[in-house]
């Protein structure tokens, strides 16, 4: 640290005015970030994440951040909250966990997603019964049009233009995930792929993008894809090691795009707590908020006076 911190010690007994002593912060000490406040969350994820903290013995936090982003990737991307007059958020998030290899970040992740997963599996298999179903129709009227494929709630690994594709069908946004994170940005400076970076920076915010290929000329109706919404939401982990090694994340905003949890070394879990109750009302949660509309929020007065501490605050470390 650039100075000692200090603190004031008096000894009322002998008359002692306050005296500086100076109290030395341990460059070498494991970071430990503050508690994360759960009973900001509604109940239903408040006992989710306490009940598996108490299975999983994995950082309470870590567990928070990573379902309230399945829940954005759950949510109709086209869903607004105002922060502002003219100011309007859609429900993107990013957020990368940060720990060692024993932090159980993939069980983490894999925990948090599986009723995506779930409602992506179904759909697919409605998919695969009307594509079969088509084609005995096709024998007898061969202008039957096929299936569409349905939208996807959960993207892994994807190019680019298989992201868009995959966005184009509906403007409910989707979750890309990634267990480690490192190859995903790491892609970027290995194959100079610019053009792949800003694509994904742009998935950030929502809104209409047209993304054009080749293709086979003008005949080709794939060659122009038409995205309502190009919303996003990314959830990953990486080490602290090799988020160090990785290039320039910060000139473009890339890293800032990030929600980071830095996790705790995960505790001794207990295997035997019970946990399907709750794993069951988070997966009905996550159902009926991918099932529900898109929506428009405002803040209620309480929540605008946090709102303008928030920007107050940041505004400050700008300075």
């Amino acid at each position: 640290p650039d100075a000692p911190e200090f603190t004031a010690t008096v000894n009322p007994a002998a008359g002692d005015a306050p005296q500086a002593e100076p109290s030395f912060v341990d460059p070498y000490a494991e970071f430990v970030g503050p508690e994360f406040p759960l009973d900001i969350l509604p109940p239903t994820l408040a006992n989710f994440v306490n009940d598996e903290h108490r299975a999983m013995g994995a950082d309470p936090a870590a567990i928070a951040m990573a379902a309230l982003t399945a829940v954005a990737g759950a949510m109709h991307a086209e869903t607004q909250v105002r922060m502002g007059e003219g100011w309007w958020e859609k429900p993107i998030l990013w957020t990368v966990l940060v720990g060692q290899p024993s932090a159980m970040k993939s069980p983490i992740i894999d925990k948090v997603n599986k009723p995506l997963s779930r409602i992506d599996h179904e759909r697919s298999k409605l998919l695969r019964q009307a594509h079969a179903k088509w084609l005995q129709d096709k024998k007898i009227d061969k202008a039957i049009a096929g299936p569409m494929k349905p939208p996807r709630c959960l993207i892994n690994d994807a190019t680019p233009e298989k992201v868009a594709e995959i966005l184009s069908r509906d403007p409910s946004g989707s979750l890309m995930v990634h267990d480690e994170l490192a190859g995903w940005l790491g892609s970027f400076e290995r194959y100079n792929s610019g053009s792949s970076r800003a694509f994904f920076l742009g998935c950030w915010n929502g809104g209409t993008f047209t993304k054009d290929r080749v293709g086979n000329g003008r005949q080709d109706a794939d060659a122009e894809i038409c995205v309502d919404n190009l919303a996003l939401s990314i959830s990953g982990g990486i080490q602290p090691d090799r988020l160090t090694k990785l290039g320039d994340l910060t000139s473009d905003g890339l890293l800032q795009r990030f929600l980071i949890a830095l996790m705790k070394s995960a505790e001794r879990g207990d295997q035997d707590h019970p946990v399907a109750g709750v794993e069951a009302k988070y997966e009905n949660l996550i159902r009926s908020i991918n099932g529900a509309p898109p929506q428009h929020y405002h803040f209620a007065d309480d929540a605008l006076e946090v709102r303008d501490r928030v920007m107050d605050y940041l505004h400050m470390l700008e300075l």
